[in-house]
């Protein structure tokens, strides 16, 4: 199989993209969602 750089460009690339961005968030939620949720609300109030 081989793919023409515009259909890589068009379909491939976004999907990869996204799909790394959804897991690393994922990722971030399941290891740390409780320090992460507490730290941005740390972060909220001292910009308050």
């Amino acid at each position: 199989m081989s793919f023409s750089p515009e259909v890589w460009r068009e379909g491939l690339a976004p999907a990869v993209v996204l799909g790394g961005v959804a897991g690393a968030s994922f990722l971030l939620y399941l290891l740390g969602g409780e320090k992460v949720s507490k730290w941005l609300e740390e972060r909220g109030k001292k910009k308050k």
